[in-house]
């Protein structure tokens, strides 16, 4: 009976004993886009769009999970819907599909820091640098804050220094500081106040490096979203205990990133880059009133644009190659007729462009002005300086300093000829024609660039002499030649020689 009671009685205590719960797992969606240039306003297949982007966000928060969406730079600009009214149409649907917030890239402050400020009205989430410092009245913030689960989890800003190489003449209210001195006070106040970090920003062609010398120092940051289009690993690459992703440039991918949480405690940390393929849209999702109320703000977006700009300015005979992997390594007919539109519509002696600032190639056909904007959205200007000669050679020098890998800075140029010789212990440039007579080193010559490179871009600090003259548009200037001659004298006339090569050897 004793044995049979105590059974009982054992029974009885471990029925009415509560159950220890395990604490419950949360999940946390962070959506990041970047490096989209505006192309996710463009109706094209194979880029990924802001109605796609909002349905795959609401599946998630109808699954009761908690989402927050970023943007890590060079976004604003780019595509001609978002350049036609200076980044406004991008801002206007990104606050439509709900972004929490974004940074600025280095290619964002193409219009200027004054036009900031008209965007800063009309965004409702954060804009975030820690390290764009303005003379007065800010309008960005170092970072924002978000609560998770009781987990704090703080999104960092920064500007790559780039943005003074590329738009130092449009910072009037503005200027950027070293990024990695800034960093280090911002992030060591952060970490009183943050249980993890993300940092949003844009490390360039030796992320992993930047990377590690960022994370050495703050190995608390959970995840860099990089906004620079060097390709990481697809789902990103591990540095030390710190998730690097970034996406595949103009609005090919974007990243989704879970994080697992339990008891205030991050158990996983995954990402997946995704395509267009993974954002197709079902029916319910294609009729949900938030959907199709951006959509049909794109599509009134693309309307208003392409009626602007669809109009025939030149009939092509042939494609005129304006490839990455060209323009930088070598001069292209393009680079030529670009650079012949910059002289003689100017009156220049010589005209200079860096492969850089050429982005796409003009297919052979009908060529409207939306073609020529992909060739040119920098909405650079072409103004006229005085070099010497001397001075002209050692721009010519610093263009062929890095072939034969490609290099941004590599000249097109028109109005003159020049030979130059690549070898392993260094290039040169061994002759230079003017008018077909050697060019005299020690005479003046007037010369059209773009503001990108009077402002010292691509380290032609040679090219920072006093303006004499601004003339227009790059845009406008090669327009209005191409309309104005037969396509037969501008091919002739792009055909003279410009960059010769020497293939033999140093003696």
């Amino acid at each position: 009976m004793r044995y049979i009671f105590f059974s009982l009685l054992l029974l009885t205590l471990l029925i009415s004993c509560p159950k220890t719960k395990e604490p419950k797992i949360h999940e946390l969606h962070i959506l990041s886009t970047g490096d989209t240039y505006g192309y996710m306003l463009l109706d094209q297949q194979q880029n990924i769009h802001y109605d796609q982007l909002l349905a795959y966000k609401l599946a998630l928060e109808e699954q009761g999970h908690q989402v927050i969406l970023l943007d890590s730079g060079n976004t604003i600009q780019g595509s001609l819907f978002t350049n036609m009214k200076k980044g406004e149409t991008t801002i206007e649907v990104m606050n439509m599909v709900g972004y929490d917030a974004i940074n600025v890239g280095y290619h964002d402050m193409i219009f200027g820091d004054q036009q900031w400020r008209n965007l800063h009205q009309i965004a409702s989430f954060p804009i975030l640098s820690s390290n764009l410092i303005w003379n007065e009245d800010p309008i960005t913030l170092p970072y924002t804050m978000f609560t998770v689960d009781q987990l704090k989890i703080a999104v960092v800003g920064l500007t790559s220094p780039r943005v003074v190489e590329i738009n130092q003449h449009q910072l009037s209210e503005s200027r950027i500081i070293d990024p990695f001195a800034h960093i280090t006070s911002q992030l060591e106040e952060l970490s009183t106040q943050a249980d993890h970090i993300i940092l949003m920003t844009s490390l360039g062609e030796n992320s992993s490096e930047m990377a590690s010398r960022i994370i050495t120092l703050f190995p608390d940051i959970l995840l860099i979203i990089d906004s620079d289009h060097i390709l990481l690993d697809s789902d990103g690459e591990i540095v030390q205990n710190s998730l690097i992703i970034n996406n595949v440039r103009y609005a090919k991918s974007m990243n989704h990133t879970t994080l697992t949480i339990q008891d205030n405690q991050i158990l996983t940390v995954h990402n997946k880059r995704l395509t267009t393929e993974d954002l197709h849209l079902n029916e319910a999702q294609q009729q949900h009133p938030a959907v199709q109320e951006v959509r049909a703000l794109m599509q009134r977006l693309r309307a208003e644009a392409e009626a602007l700009t669809q109009e025939t300015i030149i009939l092509l005979p042939q494609r005129l190659n304006g490839e990455k992997e060209s323009v930088r390594t070598r001069q292209t007919l393009l680079g030529s007729i670009i650079t012949d539109s910059f002289r003689l519509m100017s009156n220049a002696d010589i005209a200079f462009i860096n492969g850089g600032a050429i982005r796409a190639s003009l297919p052979k056909g009908e060529i409207s002005y939306a073609n020529i904007f992909n060739v040119m959205p920098f909405d650079n200007s072409i103004i006229i300086i005085t070099l010497t000669g001397q001075q002209i050679k050692e721009a010519l020098e610093h263009s062929v300093s890095q072939l034969p890998e490609d290099f941004s800075g590599l000249l097109h140029v028109s109005g003159l000829t020049y030979n130059y010789i690549v070898t392993p212990e260094g290039n040169s440039v061994l002759d230079i024609w003017f008018h077909q007579r050697p060019l005299n080193l020690t005479k003046n010559y007037k010369v059209a660039i773009t503001t990108f490179l009077h402002q010292g871009g691509d380290g032609f600090s040679v090219f920072e002499q006093p303006i004499e003259e601004e003339i227009d548009k790059d845009i406008n200037l090669f327009t209005s030649y191409i309309s104005s001659y037969p396509y037969d004298t501008i091919y002739n006339t792009a055909l003279l020689p410009r960059a010769l090569r020497l293939l033999e050897t140093k003696s």
